[in-house]
């Protein structure tokens, strides 16, 4: 059996790099250094573009962080605080927000009162003027007021139903923000080169798509281009497929066409700063596309590099990294994955260990099939030569209605004779009759395949089937989540309160430009 052995071992493996890369994430600080976190239960700070070449990133690991144990992790800057917005990052609360003051460098971590918004599926924005997220889920536009936080406070702040989108539930969301709108792309009805725009100071969908140039009507990641002050007129759209990167400006209603990253990943995240766009693929490389505001020849020439400083976040984890009190793990559960199943964080950018575990889980089957059946060194293991991960997965699925309540998440129980002593490896019961030494893993879990738990282990028996099992169980949606509690809607977003006391920079906190002391812009209201 070494080569089933062998293809049992790169599966969990290539599981737990999946899971640890979709449980980071990557962002810039105000000074536009490079933040890593959750990268095995470490965070760094990489400096500024023109240090990443070589050198080693700074660890500013440090208490109150979150577990980073969740399916997408996802990162948002607050310009205007200097703070770090973590969503996604702790699987055991996952409405909770991480607030990372960079500043200070100091965690804290901001309740959160959800109503009807689902925290599991979503694609979020936090709009630079207003400090306030914007949130597509199942087809509801929710806003959440972060006001000017950069520490959590003891009253939880609220998603609030804003209005439908008019997009339908089945609408995968790809939105970016520039200049107080929400760019909304790959929109049923709307041509490629267009978006769909939503007017964050008035709560008011154009009816009109906007069209800014050529690119796709594909399903892809997008994000922000800051600006040292003032909103954002540039975003990033990259395609699922990685073909190209497409940089649109709302003020020209143009786009450039740029290359696409080196690392062609449906999975990936992006996060982008003034100068560069960002790739954290789920393997957990991560790449950046050096970017000139202004100069086409220039951004034309760009090419995707490495960004040497950081460690990879799907690398094997130190045995003594923890994390604010949690121990670090290179392998989390996951919920949903992303890229072209839905994009945004805990349902919609996952951290792809499904789509790694199905292409995985075909290479294994095909393997695993062309084994000789008629290999006499191995007729006693003949089980195993129909191995089939989705038997494992599918006897795992009835377990819920068995499982103890005291039973930790995404773990398994199984029933452990009392009979059974120290030193005896399994009782000699009807169903299990004893014969001399230990029964093999292989025995083990023909017996679960075809029982469930409906079967007598000794404790140590047990504990190695559950080991074992929960690896699989830990690399897709766990039988042991319960679901979220949902309660009636709450007030809608023009209830959201004024702020008292607004930070000042080019122009006030909540007021845009294009309501203020500029023209109106062609991505406000078309007629």
């Amino acid at each position: 059996m070494p080569r089933i052995s062998s293809l049992l071992t790169l599966v969990t493996l290539s599981l737990a790099t999946a899971a640890s890369a979709g449980s980071s994430c990557v962002a810039f600080d105000i000074s536009w250094n490079l933040l890593a976190f959750g990268f095995n239960g470490k965070d760094y700070n990489a400096g500024t573009q023109e240090t990443w070449a070589s050198g080693t990133a700074t660890d500013i690991t440090t208490s109150g962080r979150p577990p980073f144990d969740g399916s997408s992790t996802t990162c948002y800057l607050s310009q205007f605080t200097n703070a770090i917005y973590v969503l996604g990052a702790d699987k055991s609360s996952a409405s909770s927000i991480y607030i990372y003051d960079a500043t200070a460098k100091s965690w804290s971590t901001q309740a959160v009162t959800t109503g009807t918004f689902d925290p599991s599926s979503f694609d979020a924005i936090l709009d630079h003027d207003t400090n306030v997220f914007y949130a597509l889920s199942k087809g509801e536009i929710f806003s959440l007021d972060m006001g000017s936080l950069k520490a959590a406070n003891s009253s939880p702040v609220a998603w609030n139903d804003v209005q439908a989108s008019g997009f339908g539930a089945d609408y995968q969301p790809v939105m970016a923000l520039a200049q107080n709108h929400i760019h909304f792309i790959n929109v049923p009805d709307v041509a490629a080169g267009s978006a769909k725009i939503f007017v964050i100071h008035f709560s008011f969908m154009q009816p009109t798509p906007q069209p800014y140039g050529e690119f796709p009507a594909t399903h892809g990641q997008a994000t922000s281009l800051f600006m040292d002050s003032g909103v954002q007129q540039e975003f990033a759209f990259i395609p699922d497929d990685g073909s190209a990167t497409y940089i649109i400006n709302v003020e020209t209603n143009t786009t450039q066409t740029l290359k696409g990253p080196s690392v062609k990943d449906t999975l990936a995240t992006y996060f982008a700063s003034t100068d560069s766009v960002v790739q954290l693929s789920s393997s957990g490389s991560v790449s950046y596309l050096p970017y000139k505001p202004g100069s086409a020849s220039v951004n034309s020439a760009s090419a995707w590099n490495t960004v040497s400083k950081l460690p990879s976040a799907g690398s094997s984890p130190s045995p003594s990294t923890t994390s604010g009190g949690s121990s670090a793990s290179s392998a989390s559960g996951t919920k949903t994955s992303k890229g072209a199943v839905a994009t945004g964080t805990s349902g919609s950018q996952g951290n792809g260990a499904l789509s790694v575990f199905a292409s995985t889980k075909l290479a294994l089957d095909a393997s695993l099939s062309s084994l000789s059946m008629n290999d006499s060194s191995s007729q006693s293991e003949d089980w195993d030569r129909s191995l089939i991960l989705s038997d494992v997965e599918s006897s795992s699925q009835s377990l819920p209605r068995k499982i103890s309540q005291s039973t930790p998440r995404n773990s398994v129980l199984f029933p452990v004779d009392s009979n059974a002593t120290p030193g005896r490896t399994r009782a000699n019961t009807a169903d299990s009759p004893a014969r001399e030494g230990k029964r093999s893993l292989s025995e083990l879990l023909k017996l679960h395949a075809e029982r469930g738990t409906d079967i007598r282990f000794s404790a140590e028996e047990a504990s190695r089937v559950a080991d074992v099992l929960g690896q699989w169980i830990n690399a897709s949606s766990s039988p042991y989540e319960g679901e979220d509690d949902f309660f009636a809607r709450s007030q809608d977003d023009l209830s959201i309160p004024t702020k008292k006391t607004p930070l000042s920079e080019s122009r006030p906190r909540g007021q845009s430009e294009s309501a203020n002391s500029r023209p109106p812009s062609s991505t406000g209201f078309v007629q």
